[in-house]
């Protein structure tokens, strides 16, 4: 529950902060479609107005969140709790940048981070009751944490029952994701169905069955294909679909349907070139058009990743793959090697590396 103030002044003071410090519905609106970069651009022009802009913090630091850029995330979101410490957006986001620091230090370290993680995002939803975001974080925190941590399932059942409260649609959607996090493939199949029936008009909802049924445990591309469509009718400026239509395009080797969507995609979201991506990643693993599959993947490489997008590393490590099947050595160890200092946490871009310095 918010905080109640005795002193009339305080109250003021509240009611100030809460109007001065409002998100930018637009930035907001266009970061949950995706659209990182189009919002850092915004926040970037508000803080050349005004260094202290708290809004304009957040929308970096959520930016850079999905970007996977946590320490970026960690300074933007504390910079702007500095100046408005009532924001329970920015509070939600450090939990979130401080939760995933934690899972890549060791015991000790991420365990302190880790607490200090679910203490932002349980302040976030104290100060906003009605934040699914700051719920979802929490539910997720407690369903991936040790005991020791503050985690619990429990606790996350008790999360997503609180969602349900505020948007049925969202809590099965946090149930698909807590099932996804488990590999319970069934699960989230189950979840992201019931999702589907309550609110069929949710891109998230339909892209993420499309995603669901391309990948190699449902592999489904007639069910894929379905479902892509659908979120394309709702949105057709975002370019997860197109990605799923491309790669789809690209496993049954229809090369024009293949360019046309690549074209569509790219005059609908320029910002965004996954579906380059999920093309040229296709292709690798088919083998059809090894030409094509390299175009591709530097096509994808030749901007900066949109955020909540696969990383830069993981294209290198596709094309490593790509020149190890045609016999570039060296090429595919250089490749592999800068998948591995951009991502080293990924841990099938070092076995490749591994192994081909082995062969």
């Amino acid at each position: 529950m918010k905080c109640r103030f005795a002193a009339l002044g305080a109250l003021l003071f509240l009611n100030f902060a809460s109007s001065a410090f409002a998100l930018d519905k637009t930035a907001e609106d266009l970061m949950n479609a995706g659209h990182y970069k189009r919002a850092r651009a915004i926040a970037q022009q508000r803080l050349q107005k005004n260094a202290n802009d708290a809004d304009a913090l957040y929308i970096l630091a959520r930016v850079s969140l999905a970007q996977d850029r946590l320490d970026q995330a960690q300074s933007y979101s504390e910079r702007a709790i500095e100046i408005a410490p009532n924001m329970s957006e920015a509070h939600r986001v450090l939990g979130e940048s401080l939760g995933l620091k934690a899972i890549k230090l060791n015991l000790v370290t991420g365990l302190a981070i880790a607490r200090r993680g679910k203490k932002e995002g349980e302040l976030a939803l104290q100060l906003d009751p009605r934040s699914i975001d700051a719920a979802e974080f929490l539910a997720s925190y407690y369903n991936a944490a040790p005991a020791v941590a503050g985690g619990g399932h429990d606790k996350a059942e008790h999360m997503v029952e609180t969602i349900m409260q505020l948007n049925p649609g969202r809590s099965y959607l946090a149930r698909a994701t807590g099932a996804e996090e488990k590999k319970d493939v069934a699960g989230e199949e189950q979840w992201l169905l019931k999702a589907a029936q309550v609110d069929p008009k949710n891109y998230e909802v339909q892209d993420r069955l499309a995603h669901l049924y391309i990948g190699s445990d449902r592999h489904d591309l007639g069910r894929a294909a379905k479902y892509a469509r659908a979120a394309l009718a709702l949105d057709a400026g975002r370019s997860g679909s197109y990605a799923v239509l491309a790669a789809i395009y690209a496993e049954q080797n229809r090369w024009a349907d293949l360019d046309a969507m690549l074209s569509l995609a790219e005059r609908a979201d320029g910002d965004d070139l996954v579906p380059y991506f999920e093309a040229g990643k296709a292709l690798v693993a088919t083998g059809k058009d090894n030409a094509r599959a390299e175009r591709y993947l530097k096509k994808y490489l030749a901007q900066e990743a949109e955020g909540g997008q696969p990383h830069q590393g993981h294209a290198h490590w596709q094309l490593g793959l790509l020149m190890l099947r045609e016999g570039k050595k060296e090429v595919a160890l250089a490749e592999l090697q800068t998948s591995v200092s951009l991502l080293p946490d990924f841990r099938p871009a070092a076995d490749d590396l591994k192994r081909a310095r082995a062969s």
